[in-house]
């Protein structure tokens, strides 16, 4: 028909000539690339491509990242930020709490500002620290040898269930109490005392 295609138009070596997102599942590419100041055409510059990293990386949705580049069909430069995205919180459950109900645990959860919930990013720090808070709890209730253990279980595609299994051992009790040095009062009156 005598009709030839176009060539594409050559760019620059140091453009770029589109900028790319990785091992995203969750967040749109049109939403990182709001994000980040680089965009298609710009002079390739280091310290821009630093700054873009850092606001990825400050939004605290990743567990890691990394950027590469490579020579564009056109000439021009390929930005690509190749992303693993953290894993979000589907269900969290407890197993062998007996002398603490579910309610209870989500109230001291949220007087500690624990920010342990279904749905949130799954932080093993979070999940420490409800560790250390449980255990605690248990320790108030006359369990001081308990072990609580967390199980994380993955769900695909970025998700993860956490357990935590409660064993709350023996109720300690107090057997006997020893006053020593009180010559004012009888051993009876102080423990008597110590009641209230």
């Amino acid at each position: 028909s005598g009709v030839q295609e176009a060539a594409p138009a050559t760019v620059g070596a140091n453009i770029i000539e589109g900028v790319e997102f990785r091992g995203q599942h969750k967040v749109p590419q049109d939403t990182l690339r709001a994000l980040i100041y680089t965009k298609k055409g710009d002079v390739y510059d280091e310290e821009a491509i630093h700054r873009d990293f850092i606001a990825l990386w400050n939004t605290g949705r990743f567990d890691d990242l990394s950027v590469e580049t490579e020579r564009g069909p056109n000439g021009g430069i390929i930005l690509r930020f190749v992303v693993t995205e953290r894993r979000t919180v589907h269900t969290i459950d407890y197993t062998g709490n007996k002398s603490i109900s579910k309610s209870e645990i989500l109230d001291r959860f949220k007087d500690r500002h624990v920010n342990l919930t279904p749905e949130s990013t799954f932080d093993p720090g979070r999940v420490q620290a409800a560790r250390n808070i449980l255990q605690e709890y248990e320790a108030e209730r006359g369990h001081q040898y308990a072990t609580v253990t967390p199980q994380i279980r993955q769900v695909p595609p970025g998700g993860v269930d956490i357990t935590f299994a409660i064993d709350e051992g023996p109720k300690v009790k107090v057997g006997h109490i020893i006053i020593d040095g009180n010559n004012a009062f009888s051993d009876r009156q102080v423990i008597s005392a110590m009641k209230n």
